[in-house]
């Protein structure tokens, strides 16, 4: 009897483990190959994308599948393993004539007290990426700073928009956080769209018009100001 409280002691123990262990991942592609993906059955995607971002508590032994609508002679399919508390990239790459996933980057990463609401349920329902409900939300320095790593990582202005893109789905900026974003992109149209989107998601808007220095031309000045209501 002893024995038996022990060994479901020890399994209630290791059932609570696994179900805290998550792993942020990023998936991306070269610009003309933008996939659908699939994360352990389950869709990631329904528009094609070069870039997406999330959370996942599956870690061992997942399948990986990502289809091409402009080129779908050309298929993906992997089995992945993850590290706990680790967020990864993953970047798509030729080796030897054929596509894989390799590993771009590993870093060790914690995650916010509050993120099981958003860790991914990867088994028991679809993912919700597409659609985010906009809100501002409490700054995490940590994942801020692995955003500006993923935007260093990525020559093309596309590409970084992109990340930024995908991390204003579920975070917040403060003002000079986002004027550093903007700083990151040369073309005046890019940090509009960029303002655009992360304008819903601001922590200090009383500091908002801030972001017309971002801008050289009158008329690109006007339309910031435009967005931002004022």
């Amino acid at each position: 009897m002893k024995l038996f409280q022990i060994i479901l002691t020890t399994a209630c123990i290791l059932i609570q483990f696994a179900a805290h262990a998550q792993a942020k991942v990023t998936i991306s592609t070269p610009d003309s190959l933008s996939f659908i993906g699939t994360w352990n059955n389950a869709q990631l995607n329904q528009v094609p994308v070069n870039s997406i971002s999330f959370r996942s508590d599956q870690l061992s032994k997942v399948p990986v599948q990502l289809t091409f609508p402009d080129q779908p002679a050309i298929q993906i399919m992997q089995t992945l393993n993850l590290k706990d508390q680790t967020a990864v990239s993953f970047e798509l790459t030729k080796i030897k004539g054929a596509y894989k996933l390799v590993p771009a980057s590993e870093n060790t990463y914690t995650f916010p007290k509050n993120s099981a609401a958003q860790t991914i349920a990867i088994e028991s329902q679809p993912l919700q990426i597409d659609t985010v409900a906009i809100a501002v939300t409490p700054i995490v320095q940590a994942d801020y700073e692995f955003l500006k790593t993923q935007i260093a990582s990525h020559t093309f202005e596309v590409r970084k928009l992109e990340v930024m893109n995908q991390y204003l789905q579920d975070h917040s900026l403060n003002i000079d956080q986002l004027r550093f974003l903007m700083a990151q992109l040369s073309l005046e149209d890019r940090k509009l769209e960029l303002l655009r989107l992360a304008v819903p998601r601001m922590t200090d808007k009383s500091r908002i018009m801030e972001v017309t220095e971002e801008f050289l031309l009158d008329k690109n000045k006007a339309k910031a100001r435009e967005i931002v209501g004022q």
